[in-house]
């Protein structure tokens, strides 16, 4: 008799919904829900081998570092979860070997900047009329901005450049 698996694609964007829901539901901060709705939307991350460090580190990014703390827990405990024994075996795998290593780098390095490190927010960003769907490719493009010149990194001079990179998307 064979085994018949039941899998749910795409079960992190309905479980972030669920979860913006209920964290909200519960009265906690807004902080800690975004917390948690980005956990649960990030948990299957997944990257191949030939996935560019630049990926690998722009991601790292936009997660920020209490986020990536988490993200990577929370990875193992669902590859613990799925019931497989090489997962059981083997809880970190090559790539989250390879993420952890990135994330360590970007720790280590002065000039490596995460989306909270800007001094602008998702919320700014709405609030200065960006689609909710751009916010992510403007803040990294913020972010590319900085990098090259960290005086940018101020809300009045960011907030200028926000219709130059919405633009360009």
């Amino acid at each position: 008799m064979t085994e018949h698996k039941i899998t749910f694609h795409k079960h992190e964007v309905v479980g972030a919904r669920i979860a913006r829901e209920m964290v909200a539901h519960l009265g906690i901060p807004k902080q800690e829900q975004d917390m948690v709705v980005k956990l649960v939307r990030n948990h299957q991350f997944y990257f191949q081998e030939e996935t560019p460090d630049k990926k690998i580190e722009s991601w790292i990014a936009e997660m920020g570092i209490e986020a990536m703390e988490y993200q990577l827990d929370l990875r193992v405990s669902d590859r613990m979860a799925s019931g497989k024994k090489s997962a059981k075996k083997t809880p970190r795998t090559k790539e989250y070997m390879r993420v952890w290593s990135l994330y360590q780098k970007a720790l280590d390095n002065p000039n490596f900047f995460f989306f909270e490190d800007l001094d602008v927010s998702r919320y700014d960003l709405k609030s200065a009329g960006v689609p909710v769907e751009k916010i992510t490719s403007v803040l990294h493009s913020l972010r590319s901005l900085v990098r090259q010149d960290k005086n940018k990194n101020n809300k009045e001079t960011l907030l200028s450049f926000v219709p130059k990179v919405t633009n360009n998307d």
